[in-house]
């Protein structure tokens, strides 16, 4: 597995650590990283069955795992130069997410800081209601016709007459 798939399965794992439910569906996580992904990450036991209430997959808990995990994720992230297929995401891109097995299309609404991105979703919702992903989540849709913000007609200022 190269690096920059390790990464992205490191992160995915991160972010599924980060949300209020540790259960994961293993339709969703293997939608995202892929089928050998998800296989390195039950592998490194980076995800592993709930044994105490459920026995569904949940993010490891031990320590020394979540420290592998994390450094993982920035050694291989941080220190390379972007590539290829990285997206550059912009407010109004087209972005396709995962949920539940299907695929769910929304308009990126705000980049954070910290490199999360919120999507905006028309009629068709995730049916998790999550608005808000990693970049690793999401997937700029080719062809996108939509414009980043900064292209985009701005309003009139305040106080000045519309035509």
């Amino acid at each position: 597995m190269t690096p920059e798939k390790l990464a992205q399965v490191a992160n995915a794992i991160l972010e599924r650590r980060r949300r209020l439910s540790s259960i994961i569906q293993s339709g969703d996580l293997q939608t995202e990283i892929g089928a050998d992904g998800f296989a390195e990450a039950l592998q490194r036991r980076w995800v592993v069955p709930d044994y105490g209430e459920t026995g569904a997959l949940q993010v490891t808990n031990q320590l020394d795992k979540i420290q592998e995990i994390e450094l993982v994720a920035k050694t291989s992230v941080g220190n390379r130069q972007p590539g290829p297929n990285d997206q550059k995401l912009a407010v109004g891109d087209s972005v396709t997410v995962a949920d539940g097995g299907k695929t769910v299309t929304g308009v990126v609404k705000e980049i954070r800081p910290d490199g999360r991105v919120v999507v905006s979703f028309g009629e068709q919702r995730p049916t998790s209601g999550k608005a808000d992903y990693a970049p690793t989540e999401v997937k700029k849709n080719e062809g996108d016709k939509s414009r980043p913000a900064s292209q985009m007609p701005q309003p009139p200022a305040v106080g000045t007459a519309h035509p």
